[in-house]
């Protein structure tokens, strides 16, 4: 379980392909994750997406995610 005490942000973006593409790795490798959704400044309609994972399953995450890190 991924709580707040025991999670680590791993990226955070501002495109929702890019997001998609990200979670879309992180479950093929079968490390679970959460998002925290944010709004622009304002209120603007660009939102951006953190997305975190357990401590212990970071460097797994960072290795699984590099493909679409490659692709920007």
């Amino acid at each position: 379980m991924i709580t707040m005490f025991n999670r680590k942000e791993l990226i955070a973006v501002s495109s929702l392909r890019e997001y998609s593409d990200i979670r879309r790795l992180l479950m093929a490798e079968g490390i679970r994750n959460r998002t925290k959704m944010g709004k622009g400044i304002g209120g603007a309609a660009a939102e951006s997406y953190a997305i975190y994972v357990s401590e212990k399953d970071y460097d797994r995450a960072m290795a699984a995610i590099r493909p679409a890190l490659r692709s920007e």
